[in-house]
């Protein structure tokens, strides 16, 4: 099968199979399969606890799915699937920039990888490929021509500055680096347990996947982990068995971090609103 003709049996199996997006990168002599695939919906309510990729377990899921893309395509190869490697939130790979060569999406000012009609609400991932594919080099960043190269609507957005550099994440400055290594800053009084989605939601290129996601929210059912009383008012055990099966189950993650944060900004708002009588009286 030649090459093109590979690339596109691909790039159907993985549509078939649910990802959103494939296309085909390479780097250090080795070509991949690049894909996207969309965050599963949340209800309203969730997204106001949890950021809307910590909804479900998404990156789990789209490991699932990449295992049965790379059982489908092991055949063209003439190889066992487990020699063909999976790449998800690696070290390994910068999959973010693979993805901009693979034609998935565009580098954002919000550090993400923007797709159509999708946003970036994805989760990327890779299965590393038995054979070096010709691929066409990309730049990361956008040109000047590009409406991202004049819009700072996510800079401006972002309630701690952290993307005071078009393109880059300040880590130290960003809400949700902060809640995965510790307490949030006080004066921070957003619901949000985990997670940040706020240069995401101002971003234009992510209106079509919103209102998608909108739409579908009031048939899902509520996950456990982002009911905001089990943090503010539930034990560490409690918290502990909840996440369990979650994208929260990371021994890194500090949950007790996460329930004092949630308790901290809990009796802040009371302490709001018994001042708010006060004043009243």
């Amino acid at each position: 099968m030649q090459d093109d003709a590979l690339q596109e049996k691909m790039h159907e199996l993985a549509i078939e199979i649910g990802f959103g997006k494939s296309g085909i990168a390479s780097a250090d002599g080795q070509s991949y399969l690049m894909l996207a695939l969309p965050y599963l919906p949340a209800t309203i309510a969730s997204r106001r606890v949890m950021g809307l990729f910590a909804c479900h377990d998404n990156y789990r899921y789209a490991v699932d799915l990449a295992k049965r893309l790379r059982k489908a395509i092991a055949p063209l190869f003439a190889v066992q699937p487990k020699e063909l490697e999976i790449l998800c939130n690696s070290q390994k790979l910068n999959e973010k920039a693979m993805a901009v060569q693979a034609g998935i999406g565009f580098y954002g000012k919000n550090s993400l990888v923007i797709t159509e009609p999708y946003g970036s609400f994805v989760v990327l991932l890779a299965i590393q490929l038995p054979i070096v594919f010709d691929t066409v080099k990309t730049t990361l960043f956008v040109e000047e021509s590009h409406p991202c190269y004049a819009c700072s609507l996510c800079q401006i957005a972002c309630p701690t500055k952290a993307l005071h550099r078009a393109y880059h994440l300040d880590r130290t400055l960003c809400l949700q680096s902060m809640a995965s290594n510790g307490i949030l800053p006080i004066h921070n009084t957003m619901p949000v347990i985990y997670g940040c989605d706020i240069c995401q939601n101002v971003c234009p290129y992510n209106r079509t996947a919103l209102a998608y996601y909108h739409k579908h929210a009031d048939a899902l059912e509520e996950e456990t982990w982002c009911r905001i009383e089990l943090w503010e008012t539930g034990t560490l055990a409690e918290i502990e068995h909840a996440v369990a099966r979650s994208p929260l189950r990371f021994r890194w993650l500090d949950k007790q971090a996460l329930m004092l944060n949630a308790r901290l900004r809990y009796w802040q708002r009371i302490l709001r609103g018994i001042q708010g009588k006060e004043k009243k009286i």
